[in-house]
């Protein structure tokens, strides 16, 4: 995709927000909890019909999921900042990481969990 080597200057720089692995989930309704899934954290940076898919150490990953950057470009928005998951997600509902490396599999979709934007 042309432009997406080069950060994009109007876009926060993306900082993932990472899960922590704990014991059980916090006893407060106020709180929200993340699902592991077995996947790529991937920052989905958008600037004026131009979009960047960045791993969590800010690789350029727009070429491995073009289906993906794709799809954040139809949002119809002039800028965001998403932060989520790309997983490979079988007909059985479960995801599953050796799916995501062979995402040519058939009956494997690629699906980005959007956990928040910006």
């Amino acid at each position: 995709m042309e432009g997406s080597q080069k950060r994009l200057s109007k876009v926060p720089a993306y900082r993932p927000q990472l899960a922590t692995l704990v014991d059980a989930p916090p006893a407060s309704k106020d709180v929200l909890v993340e699902l592991k899934l077995d996947g790529y954290r991937i920052g989905a940076l958008l600037q004026a019909g131009e979009v960047r898919l960045e791993s969590r150490r800010n690789n350029d990953w727009t070429a491995q999921f073009p289906t993906v950057a794709a799809a954040v470009k139809r949002l119809g928005a002039k800028s965001a900042l998403l932060d989520g998951e790309v997983a490979a997600v079988l007909p059985s509902g479960l995801t599953s990481f050796q799916g995501l490396q062979n995402v040519g599999a058939s009956g494997t979709k690629l699906v980005y969990f959007v956990f928040r934007f910006v």
